[in-house]
């Protein structure tokens, strides 16, 4: 598909203003404040109920919160059966496979909502589920642990999940899910498969039990279609109450005729491309795995593959037509990664279509480089330096993968340059391909579309030739040398605690491009991240704020709203409007009414961000800012 790329000249200026950010103020409100990585921590610490539940991962979709509120970037996890987790006088037999059955229900947080003591806003919390995304069907028999077996619909009830009492809340499986052991026969060959006498002998066991097994999605539609290659990230979604799991399933082939071989070695060690020959691939599948029952729908997602023609043709009741996809399920569809990854690099030489320069490999592009995590970290992991690497045939792989650790594609929610709507889109930087990595100005960065109507359209904006811009790894070393962000950072990486650094993010505003960087601390003793500053830098200037926002409207004068309490626990005071000059106190009761309105709003506004209310804090936050222009005026 990289004949498909569209390219576009990127005008870059460094003269961005508040004004800039104003017209982007949805693409603000989105900025990821949370690593996934780093908010695995804080769900598993803050939400995982008890030592048998586990959040495996943490995968980035966008929601609606209200029916009438705009898309906001969440972050999920879905919380799974951790059976190694249960104490050691729990591990029984009947515990094991009869009780301990199944996971229950999700959380999920706002990539940019931060509350006054650096934790999520969690909109979908605890157990029971409350919040939104709804979830009125929470056990999750099948999902992406789905280690052993487990029997259901016996006499011994099923535990949900343990109250904060400690009485155990128990229910017993009422679905379509696994196989009925309903003769001795069923039982004895179950019983043979798992190599385990008990399902044969336990009178806990009737007629109108089922045997749960392969219930890892990865196994299940691996097994369903071995035929084909899946993608190493499974996201779930919630839709109708239900939480459902996404697979991105591909066909390949290595006989494409005068076709490059493809270049997999920044694919993920689970991914099934991984290691894979091909010159030929397509995401012609989506898998989708309802977790409480383990049916699986085959959508076929690219009806022109002639590959995925075939297999339909072998297996016609296997695969569903991509046109009957539920459009709410569409909706959160998403460009899969390991495909991005693969055309990414491809590109980094494919973008060349003049042929001497193609050839000659000039104006070759490289995947930019990955700033360090750690605040005591001197610098990136390094990979030695040789010849350049090759496949399994021995061919050249298409870039060189030299020097340092490379920056990882990322899911955004924003307005792209020149377009009027927002776009949920992957995105990668590059720098200019130099073997001993020296070359670290930013060439150009590739998107991808998910969006119904747009998915699948790439977009490349190459940077001018006139032009040395900042790399991520330029731009992190400005923020390194930076001496009161240094100073900051001593002394949060002290006294028992951690910092680190969460992903550096480019976030093209109009022409311009803003760089932003959370910080976390972690405590020894809670061991959970929090954050504590955000890092902006656009052009020259450069800023380390307590909030996003506050951090923005130092380097811009102002800020639209973003999704984050103040530390004193207020909504966030950058949030009206910077002044452009020194406001003398007035005394007038009509400005006082009008500024006492504002901080009443803004009081509101803070108590619906703790309630996860995001509509009503946006309303809020909008009608402070209102009241305080006014107040100006008067």
């Amino acid at each position: 598909g990289l004949d498909n790329v569209v390219t576009h000249d990127f005008k870059y200026t460094d003269k961005l203003n508040g004004s800039n950010l104003e017209a982007n103020a949805q693409t603000v409100r989105n900025v990821r404040l949370w690593d996934p990585a780093n908010v695995q921590q804080s769900y598993q610490r803050l939400q995982e109920n008890r030592s048998f539940f586990r959040f495996d991962d943490v995968d980035i979709d966008r929601y609606k919160l209200n029916p009438d509120d705009q898309l906001t970037q969440l972050e999920l996890s879905v919380r799974e059966l951790n059976i190694g987790g249960l104490p050691n006088d729990r591990r029984s037999w009947v515990n094991r496979h009869l009780q301990y059955t199944h996971g229950y229900g999700a959380v999920a947080s706002p990539a940019n909502a931060v509350t006054a003591d650096g934790k999520p806003v969690f909109t979908l919390k605890d157990v029971p589920p409350t919040g939104t995304p709804r979830v009125t069907q929470p056990q999750v028999y099948f999902g992406q642990q789905g280690e052993d077996y487990s029997i259901v619909g016996t006499k011994q009830q099923e535990v949900d999940f343990v109250s904060v009492d400690g009485t155990d809340t128990t229910s017993n499986y009422k679905g379509a899910g696994g196989v009925k052991l309903d003769n001795m026969v069923k039982r004895a060959a179950f019983a043979a498969r798992v190599g385990d006498v008990n399902p044969l002998i336990s009178d806990l066991v009737t007629g109108k039990s089922r045997a749960m097994y392969l219930t890892n999605i990865r196994e299940r539609a691996q097994k369903a279609a071995p035929f084909l290659s899946f993608d190493y990230d499974p996201y779930p979604v919630i839709m109708d109450g239900r939480i459902n799991w996404v697979q991105d399933a591909y066909t390949t082939s290595n006989d494409y005729p005068y076709a490059q071989q493809a270049d997999t070695s920044r694919v993920e060690n689970t991914s099934g491309l991984k290691g894979k020959n091909f010159n030929y691939l397509r995401n012609s599948v989506k898998v989708v795995t309802d977790a409480y029952d383990g049916t699986m729908h085959f959508y076929v997602n690219d009806d022109t593959d002639p590959i995925v023609k075939a297999w339909q043709k072998t297996f016609p009741k296997l695969f569903t037509k991509g046109s009957q996809v539920p459009q709410q399920l569409r909706e959160h569809f998403r460009y899969p990664e390991d495909l991005f990854r693969v055309q990414s690099v491809m590109y980094g030489s494919y973008h060349m279509t003049d042929s001497k320069e193609f050839y000659g490999k000039s104006d070759r592009w490289n995947i930019a480089q990955k700033p360090a995590s750690t605040a005591t970290a001197g610098s990136t992991t390094t990979i030695p330096i040789g010849p350049p690497p090759t496949n399994s045939s021995g061919q050249p792989l298409v870039q060189v993968q030299s020097g340092e650790a490379r920056i990882e594609p990322y899911y955004l929610l924003m307005r792209l340059p020149d377009e009027e709507q927002m776009s949920f889109l992957m995105f990668q930087p590059y720098v200019p391909f130099s073997i001993d990595d020296r070359r670290k100005e930013l060439s150009a960065f590739l998107t991808a579309k998910s969006d119904p109507g747009n998915y699948g359209k790439l977009n490349a904006y190459v940077m001018p030739r006139d032009r040395q811009i900042d790399g991520p790894a330029l731009v992190d070393a400005r923020i390194q040398q930076d001496p009161t962000i240094a100073q900051q950072v001593t002394l949060l990486n002290q006294g028992g605690s951690r910092v680190d650094y969460g992903n550096m993010l480019i976030i093209p505003i109009d022409n311009g491009l803003l760089y932003v960087r959370p910080l976390y601390v972690t405590a020894r003793q809670t061991q959970v991240p929090e954050f504590k500053k955000a890092i902006v830098v656009q052009g020259n200037k450069i800023a380390m704020e307590d909030t996003l926002q506050a951090a923005l409207s130092k380097v811009f004068g102002s800020a639209p709203a973003t999704l984050e309490e103040s530390r004193n626990g207020q909504a966030p005071a950058a949030s009206s409007p910077s002044p452009t000059g020194p406001t003398p106190a007035s005394t007038d009761p009509h400005t006082r009414d009008l500024l006492n309105q504002a901080n009443d709003a803004f009081g509101q506004a803070d108590a619906a961000l703790k309630a996860g209310d995001l509509a009503k804090y946006q309303d809020q936050i909008n009608k402070g800012i209102a009241l305080v222009r006014q107040a100006k005026g008067s």
